[in-house]
C-alpha cells in the first residue's frame, strides 16, 4: 500500500471517530434540536466562526448583552425592542446568529470558517422567509427618516409591526430549508468542525 493512501486511511478513520465520539455527546445534550429537526430534510445548521480548525468541538455560552459590529446602536436598540414585544425575547442581542443551509458562502459573511451548530437544551428562534439577513437586506437601507413624522407619532409602531410581520417562530424544518438568517436563543451551543460534517450526519 502507498504511503499517500495509509496516511489518508488513517485520517479517514480518525475522523470516523471523532464523529462517534462527538455524536455521542450531541445526543445526550441537544435533545430538544434533534427533535424539532426530526422529518426536516438534509438541511443542518451553520454559523460561521473565527476559531481554530484544528478543533472538533467546541461548546459556547450565548451572550446576554451582544453589542452589533456593523448595526448602528439606536438601530440595534429598535430593533432588538420589537422582537422583545412580539416574540418575548431579544432576538438582536440575546441570540446566535445561523442558518440552515449547507454549501452557501453566506455563513462567512458572519465571520470565519464554516461550523457546524447545535443548541444545547431548550431553544427558541425567529427566522423570516422574506429577509434573508435582516442586516444585508434591511438595516442597511434603514433611514429614520422614513419611519418618522412629527405629525404621525404612530409611523415609527406601524412600520415596525410591518417589520415583525415578517418574521415567524414556527416552522424549524422550512426555517433550516430556507437558508435565510435563523436567530436562536439558548444558553450554550456546540460548534462542529464542518470538516467531521459527512461522517457525524450518519450518526444523527
Amino acid at each position: 500500500m502507498k504511503l499517500k493512501n495509509f496516511l489518508s486511511e488513517i485520517i479517514l478513520v480518525d475522523k470516523e471517530e471523532k464523529a462517534a465520539e462527538i455524536a455521542k455527546i450531541i445526543k445526550k445534550d441537544c435533545k430538544p434540536f434533534l427533535q424539532a429537526k426530526k422529518g426536516c430534510k438534509k438541511n443542518w445548521l451553520f454559523r460561521g466562526a473565527n476559531i481554530s480548525p484544528a478543533k472538533s468541538i467546541i461548546r459556547k455560552t450565548v451572550r446576554k448583552n451582544r453589542h452589533p459590529i456593523d448595526t448602528p446602536k439606536d438601530v440595534h436598540k429598535l430593533m432588538d425592542n420589537a422582537f422583545l414585544k412580539r416574540f418575548g425575547w431579544r432576538a438582536r442581542s440575546n441570540a446566535i446568529f445561523a442558518l440552515g443551509f449547507h454549501g452557501l458562502q453566506f455563513p462567512h459573511l458572519y465571520g470565519g470558517q464554516e461550523w457546524l451548530c447545535f443548541p444545547i437544551g431548550k431553544f427558541k428562534f425567529i427566522w423570516s422567509d422574506e429577509i434573508a439577513d435582516l442586516y444585508g437586506d434591511y438595516i442597511t437601507t434603514f433611514d429614520f427618516r422614513d419611519w418618522y413624522d412629527e405629525n404621525d407619532p404612530e409611523k415609527e409602531e406601524i412600520m415596525l409591526n410591518d417589520l415583525m410581520d415578517k418574521y415567524t417562530d414556527k416552522n424549524f424544518c422550512a426555517a433550516l430549508d430556507a437558508g435565510h438568517e435563523i436567530m436562536i436563543q439558548c444558553k450554550e451551543y456546540y460548534m462542529v468542525n464542518n470538516e467531521l460534517f459527512s461522517h457525524l450526519i450518519k450518526l444523527l
